[in-house]
């Protein structure tokens, strides 16, 4: 677990080897790192992705609790890997419903290591799509 920043932007590594559930160390080190934050704008990154359409990894569900704690600090941006492929998300809740006004956009970049590999045909929230986050919820 680190935190860096670049311009107006909390950059947080986090670790999706370990225990990551609520009242966990990481997530309770992440929930009092974004309260302390004083930057507008928040993005995390760590290995296996909760959301993908990936044909060789499932969603990694317990990663979730880290989403939650983003989201209820309003995150921007998530980026894992595992999946040896490139994907985005319209922004959405931990559940993976649509959220337009404070959803996290999630990004699966896992192009390096092994060859790529396809993704599956359909996922919900999957880009492209024709929604944005308003700048008034960042």
């Amino acid at each position: 677990m680190s935190e860096s920043h670049a311009g107006n932007w909390h950059i947080m590594s986090l670790n999706s080897e370990v225990s990551m559930s609520a009242g966990s160390a990481q997530e309770t080190w992440l929930r009092q790192d974004l309260a302390a934050s004083t930057k507008p704008c928040t993005a995390a990154y760590w290995h296996k992705p909760l959301f993908t359409s990936g044909a060789n990894h499932s969603p990694n569900t317990a990663t979730r609790p880290l989403y939650q704690a983003l989201y209820d600090y309003d995150a921007e941006v998530v980026v894992t890997g595992h999946n040896h492929h490139y994907e985005r998300f319209a922004p959405m809740n931990p559940q993976g419903t649509l959220d337009n006004t404070n959803g996290i956009q999630s990004f699966v970049a896992g192009m390096g290591g092994v060859g790529s590999t396809a993704s599956a045909p359909s996922s919900p929230n999957r880009w492209p799509a024709t929604t944005t986050r308003s700048a008034s919820s960042s």
